[in-house]
């Protein structure tokens, strides 16, 4: 169907002589069917719903890719290519930007604009583009000038792929991390996009794959790492110049489509599984009164767990998987030292016989002046004897900290130097008994960039809602890191 232009007059608040907007009811009825119309009239247009398609929670209306040769090259017959997509697929249809946005197009019944920067010129959208010298081979001078247009378009999804062409030789990572959170924070600011950051795919590359991590972990709620290091090790994804062909272009959008069907859809869909539970695991958390969270004594099962991350991580788990009857327990008490500890270990700790135990001790250890060499006696007995009672124990070893809550300034480690003796206790602690460590101060630490540290503890050792928020996603960040392999 031809699209008829519409021109509309839409008057200003007040003209040069303060006359009002409208001279009388008719002019005013008229005024708001004419906006009607023209909303009616860009609402049907195909392909220009505005805010109508969706994935999930996700809303796709405009989708940015910024990548590669992956992504889009230009023609360069001297090698055999004579397109002008993603490289080397057969067809512009082949190739993963048009495969996701095929996807999504028969998941949301709408019409996406898909427009390659083109070889020269400009014209369009342009939400397809070659970034491989703004990112790739000149990181140390990252210019947002050069995708402004991109920018500015505002996209709902940004899916980022890159990383195959930075250079090895004289790489420097903190100087590609800045420029890649340079641009993260130029799309965000514009429009606030979900981000989908690829893994290397040609090549694997896990320096740079970490600092994608990273990078993604720091905004959660908006950023997604989408793992390919799978894809080097099948030839058979492999095409003309090492580049993906059509099967590997294929796995490529099947890859990006699943993370964002996994990004919008609900908690169950949401929350991967901890390679650290299975079915009817029983969780054992342990320590102080920041475990404690003031839980209940009873067995009311509002309270039992307390008000803080042990709850947080129960609730978000327990809600996502119920058929596992996976058996959370809070057993942290107040004011306890490790010689606290020892005393109910035997009861409160291995007469449970959890498949999962997490420990947090070592605060009040510091401010009762519990000798250092004592607290790493004590500790490290406690864990050989968990261990022993249970060969296939999982622990997990939490990082004892302290925050200056007057402080206005960033963190730069716990203000208390008894107490990073002890952190540096416990990871040694982790280590030799192949714990995975919960790093809660550097995690605390970086929070504190985003806001003063008295948000997230209110007077220097036990958090706030915010802060017990923090150590949940903590906990569960260095667990499945650390399960996931095995361990």
């Amino acid at each position: 169907m031809e699209k008829i232009p519409i021109k509309t007059h839409i008057p200003t608040l007040q003209n040069k002589e303060s006359k009002p907007m409208f001279q009388s009811a008719a002019s005013f009825l008229r005024y708001f069917t004419t906006a009607f119309l023209v909303a009616i009239a860009i609402t049907m247009a195909p392909g220009k719903a505005i805010g109508a398609m969706r994935i999930g929670t996700l809303k796709a209306d405009r989708i940015l890719f910024l990548g590669n040769s992956l992504t889009l090259h230009p023609p360069k017959p001297e090698i055999g290519w004579n397109g002008h997509w993603g490289m080397f697929a057969s067809a512009v249809d082949k190739d993963y930007v048009h495969l996701v946005g095929a996807a999504i197009e028969a998941r949301t019944g709408g019409k996406l604009t898909i427009e390659p920067a083109p070889a020269s010129g400009h014209a369009g959208a342009e939400n397809v583009i070659n970034i491989a010298n703004i990112l790739e081979r000149e990181y140390r001078t990252y210019d947002a000038s050069k995708i402004r247009k991109q920018i500015d378009w505002k996209a709902d999804i940004v899916i980022l792929q890159f990383g195959e062409n930075v250079p090895k030789t004289g790489f420097d990572a903190i100087a590609f991390e800045k420029a890649l959170k340079l641009m993260l924070a130029d799309l965000e600011n514009a429009s606030h996009p979900q981000i989908f950051i690829t893994g290397n795919i040609l090549n694997q590359n896990p320096v740079l794959d970490t600092i994608k991590k990273n990078v993604c972990a720091e905004e959660p709620l908006s950023r997604t790492f989408v793992d390919f290091t799978h894809f080097s090790r099948n030839k058979s994804l492999f095409g003309e110049l090492g580049h993906p062909n059509d099967a590997g272009m294929k796995q490529i959008s099947e890859g990006l489509v699943d993370a964002m069907v996994l990004k919008s859809a609900p908690v169950r869909l949401i929350l991967q599984t901890l390679p650290a539970f299975v079915p009817k695991s029983r969780i054992l958390f342990q320590g102080d009164s920041i475990t404690d969270g003031n839980r209940g004594r009873t067995t009311d099962p509002n309270h039992i767990l307390g008000h803080g991350y042990v709850f947080i991580i129960a609730a978000r788990h327990g809600a996502a998987f119920p058929e596992w009857k996976l058996d959370f327990m809070n057993r942290g008490i107040s004011g306890n030292t490790v010689v606290e500890l020892q005393n109910r270990w035997q009861k409160e700790t291995l007469d449970l016989k959890p498949d999962l135990l997490s420990v947090l001790i070592g605060v009040n250890d510091s401010g009762r002046k519990i000798p250092l060499d004592q607290y790493e006696t004590v500790y490290d007995g406690l864990l050989s004897s968990a261990r022993a009672a249970n060969p296939k124990l999982k622990l997990v070893l939490c990082e004892p900290f302290q925050l200056d809550h007057r402080s206005a300034e960033p963190a730069t480690g716990s203000p208390n130097l008894d107490l990073v003796k002890r952190q540096a206790v416990v990871k040694q602690l982790a280590e030799k008994h192949k714990a995975a460590f919960v790093p809660f101060q550097k995690t605390l630490d970086d929070a504190c960039r985003r806001a003063p540290a008295a948000y997230w503890i209110w007077d220097g050792v036990h958090p706030t809602y915010a802060g017990h928020q923090l150590l949940a996603d903590a906990w569960e960040m260095a667990v499945r890191e650390y399960f996931k392999g095995g361990n």
